[in-house]
């Protein structure tokens, strides 16, 4: 596991070798910088912890974009070489996948997109779960959907309340709302509101 060191980037933790076990400290780590992790040490009674701006980047992350933002957004995580959205008000989001996973993400909150450009396009989008590759894709303002599979609801821009389960379920879905698909191209034909297919 890595922490953000402002100098390069990352920072390994070092192994203790004085009493305790590995992966603690026996002496703090803190820095000047607003972002940064601030650590006990193993003798201190307490848990070891970090305070900053409550994004976790993770080893292959881009910190970029809203590190300069004054009002950063608060419990984002990103995983997988995702480049933190640059909005300052979408959270509670989790993002795991590629660069372009969840990456537009402007205002929407309580998403969770997991997936090779799952959610690339989402920005209002809110309460919504992509998972797969091109789950949501396009998703931008839709809200409230379940989209689980290959390509599962990749052309629903502003649908909502759609569960579509399966490879390409709901692959065709762009505006319908309270639609259910289960299956591999479950529902692929369908466009309006309310089918179960």
């Amino acid at each position: 596991m890595k922490i953000l060191n402002t100098q390069d980037n990352s920072f390994t933790l070092p192994v203790s070798t004085a009493g305790g076990t590995s992966n603690q400290w026996n002496s703090n780590y803190t820095t000047t910088n607003a972002n940064s992790a601030t650590w006990s040490n193993w003798s201190t009674v307490s848990a070891n912890y970090a305070t900053g701006s409550q994004y976790v980047k993770l080893s292959g992350d881009t910190m970029t974009g809203p590190l300069s933002t004054p009002a950063l957004s608060t419990n984002n995580i990103f995983l997988a070489g995702n480049t933190l959205i640059t909005a300052p008000s979408a959270a509670n989001n989790v993002f795991l996948g590629d660069a372009s996973t969840g990456k537009n993400t402007t205002t929407g909150t309580h998403n969770f997109m997991f997936g090779v450009s799952a959610g690339n396009n989402n920005s209002t989008g809110s309460d919504n779960a992509f998972v797969g590759f091109n789950a949501g894709r396009v998703n931008t303002t839709g809200s409230r959907n379940v989209f689980i599979g290959s390509r599962t609801g990749c052309k629903n821009t502003t649908g909502s309340s759609n569960v579509f389960i399966g490879n390409e379920a709901g692959c065709l879905n762009t505006t319908g709302y309270d639609n259910v698909s289960i299956g591999q191209i479950a529902g692929c034909g369908a466009t309006g509101s309310m089918n179960v297919n």
